[in-house]
């Protein structure tokens, strides 16, 4: 499971042998108790919090859109990548990509995301780095704020207990994803697992 994101345990079940937990920090003195609400990597689909994890998503997605209107405020507007490329290549030199992706870079909000991002800022993670924050923000607020919603349990690619893999994003991948979470066995072990190819 990603660190960042462990999901929470209900309440009732704090301390189930069945959960897998996040080792303790290296450091951290015994029986120090956690802060917060009891978390795991996974465990029985019956113990997992899912509605707190939703709501947690949906708080972090709106103090990320929070944190990127303020930088914008103080900033020129942004074009996305695709508009700055799209413009460059009509222009009658046809301009190649790379100036185009150089000057979108260099655009004011563009460089403060990038770097908060390498300063560690709990909004703009690393993933920022790659990403292109101008249009990952033009979004309409309400329909990412419903995609985190909706992939707060499932993540971006579920492994299916009988083995099948989805890609998350796409029309209904939410709603298909939470539908299975929902509907497996109470006893049924749903792990989150980070892994990079």
């Amino acid at each position: 499971m990603h660190p960042a994101t462990p999901c929470p345990v209900r309440p009732a079940h704090d301390g189930d042998p069945g959960s897998s937990r996040p080792a303790p920090s290296p450091g951290t003195p015994a029986g120090l108790a956690p802060l917060g609400p009891p978390e795991c990597h996974g465990g029985p689909r019956g113990l997992l919090g899912p509605d707190a994890m939703r709501q947690r998503a949906v708080r972090e997605y709106d103090a990320l859109r929070g944190a990127w209107e303020d930088l914008v405020a103080v900033h020129p507007p942004a074009r996305p990548l695709g508009a700055s490329v799209a413009r460059h290549e009509a222009g009658p030199d046809g301009c190649p990509s790379a100036r185009a992706k150089e000057g979108h870079l260099l655009q004011p909000p563009v460089q403060a995301v990038a770097r908060r991002a390498v300063a560690g800022d709990p909004h703009f993670g690393r993933a920022f780095l790659t990403t292109d924050p101008v249009a990952c923000f033009a979004r309409n607020h309400a329909a990412a704020r419903e995609v985190a919603l909706r992939t707060a349990m499932a993540g971006h690619a579920p492994l299916t207990l009988d083995g099948r893999r989805r890609d998350g994003g796409g029309e209904g991948y939410g709603e298909w994803a939470d539908g299975r979470l929902e509907h497996l066995d109470p006893e049924a072990v749903v792990v989150d697992v980070l892994c990079h190819r």
